[in-house]
């Protein structure tokens, strides 16, 4: 049982959601503290936080100056400065994303400890083949989702197009905790390399392969010069990402999806709405990065946003 239980929690599946969804938390909180202590002292002895966007002043007690409106009576200039801060927050909905990933978090936790049976080291007689076309990849899926939304590019500043894939819930990912185990046991093939299914859909990024037929059906969407292989000289190596239709500027992942708060995951639910997700029915083999992410409840996947096609 231990064996099986240390194949599950290697097999990346949840543990991939588990990292991803804590790096989430921490960054939302790192931001609030940010918030938080942002405020600065003008000549006239007012406190001014640019990031909350108010100013808090003294007259008959401690008032609040924020957007044009003048309001609150408060004994110290602390009280104050928390009454912005939780305005802000809810504004924001940062309680209730906090919320939704800590239950996201508990229910990986459970998951992890208790689901014993799930993702087991298949044993030989049962192992997926690993076609010549497939050998490239670590991820695939029978179909997927093409983002699309819109940003102001970083070089020109104009609107422009951008573009990401997403696998669909029990996509499959290579199990190399199942590839070390049948290594150690002499039964690894590279023939027959072991595939995992994923409870989660996955936003993926920094892809250097991507399956021909599945790259045709993109470009149907985005031009072959819009979406297309560069070399990123930040991160070493040639990954596919969107261009800017202005000036033809690559479009980095890092700033469109795995950055906090970027085109794809942004933690305002009205950005989100704006996104289209065109439904592809074409399978799908890629070589992700490590950076690619659950795309779960929290980034609001909702059924309006497919466009099936």
């Amino acid at each position: 049982m231990k064996g099986k239980l240390y194949n599950f929690i290697t097999s990346g599946s949840l543990m991939h959601k588990y990292i991803f969804c804590s790096l989430k938390i921490f960054l939302i909180q790192l931001r609030i503290k940010c918030a938080k202590y942002s405020w600065y002292i003008s000549k006239n002895r007012n406190f001014y936080n640019p990031v909350l966007e108010a100013t808090v002043y003294k007259y008959n007690g401690w008032r609040i100056a924020r957007h044009d409106h003048h309001f609150g009576a408060f004994k110290d200039k602390k009280e104050a400065m928390n009454e912005v801060l939780q305005i802000w927050l809810n504004e924001k909905r940062i309680g209730e994303t906090v919320g939704k990933l800590e239950h996201e978090l508990k229910n990986i936790k459970d998951k992890i400890f208790n689901e014993r049976e799930r993702c087991i080291v298949p044993n030989a007689a049962k192992l997926v083949p690993c076609k010549a076309k497939e050998e490239q990849g670590n991820l695939r899926a029978d179909f997927f989702y093409l983002g699309q939304t819109q940003i102001n590019c970083y070089r020109c500043k104009q609107s422009t197009s951008v573009y990401a894939i997403i696998l669909p819930e029990w996509f499959e990912a290579i199990d190399e905790g199942a590839i070390e185990e049948l290594e150690a046991k002499g039964l690894f093939v590279e023939s027959n390399i072991p595939f995992c299914p994923q409870d989660y859909k996955s936003i993926v990024s920094h892809l250097t392969y991507i399956s021909p037929n599945a790259l045709k059906e993109i470009h149907n969407y985005t031009g072959k010069s819009l979406f297309r292989e560069e070399y990123s000289a930040s991160i070493g190596y040639s990954y596919y990402r969107s261009a800017c239709s202005r000036c033809g500027a690559a479009q980095g992942d890092n700033y469109t999806i795995s950055g906090f708060n970027s085109a794809f995951c942004p933690i305002d639910r009205d950005r989100f709405k704006k996104i289209q997700f065109h439904k592809i029915l074409q399978k799908i083999v890629v070589r992700a990065g490590t950076n690619s992410i659950c795309y779960g409840e929290d980034q609001h996947f909702v059924v309006r946003n497919v466009w099936n096609n």
